[in-house]
C-alpha cells in the first residue's frame, strides 16, 4: 500500500517515487485530470518551497493557464516548420480552443527548490512531450529540458 500523508496545503497525498494526487483543472476550454505531483526522495515531506509555488499556483490559476495557452501557441507557430519533421499535421494553431486537440495537461510537478512544471503530452513528441515552466521563470521546451 502506498504511503498517505495530509499536508496542510496540497491536502491528501499518496507516495509513488513523489507526493501525488489528481486534481481537476480547466486548460484550452476544457477540464482536465492533472496529476499533481510534488517530487520527494525517500519518502520525505513536502517542502515550505513546494507548498509556497503551489498556493502561488492556484492563486494565480487563471491567469497563468492563459499565459501558458498563448506561450504554447506562439512556441507551436514558431516552430510549425521544425514540427511537421515529427507531426504530420502540423499547422499554425489561432486560438487556446485548438490546443486540446494538440497538448494533453499531464501534471504539474513542484520541485523541491520550488520550481514549478507543467508537463503536456503533445503530437509532435511522443516520447518527450511539452514543459511549460511557470517558476521561478517563465520557459517553454521539451520536457526533457527541464526534467
Amino acid at each position: 500500500m502506498e504511503p498517505v500523508c495530509n499536508d496542510a496545503v496540497f491536502g491528501e497525498m499518496k507516495y509513488k517515487h513523489r507526493w501525488y494526487k489528481t486534481e481537476r483543472f480547466s486548460f484550452f476550454n476544457k477540464e482536465w485530470d492533472v496529476i499533481v505531483a510534488a517530487k520527494a526522495f525517500s519518502e520525505k515531506p513536502i517542502n515550505d518551497k513546494q507548498r509556497d509555488g503551489y498556493k502561488w499556483f492556484k492563486e494565480n490559476f487563471l491567469e497563468l493557464a492563459e499565459k501558458t495557452a498563448n506561450a504554447i501557441i506562439e512556441y507551436i507557430n514558431s516552430n510549425c516548420e521544425d514540427l511537421a519533421q515529427t507531426w504530420a499535421g502540423a499547422r499554425r494553431v489561432n486560438s487556446s480552443k485548438d490546443l486540446s486537440r494538440i497538448v494533453t495537461p499531464k501534471s504539474l510537478l513542484i520541485k523541491q527548490d520550488g520550481t514549478i512544471l507543467l508537463l503536456f503530452e503533445c503530437v509532435w513528441d511522443k516520447e518527450h512531450g511539452l514543459a511549460v515552466q511557470l517558476a521561478p521563470e517563465f520557459a517553454i521546451g521539451s520536457q526533457d529540458v527541464f526534467l
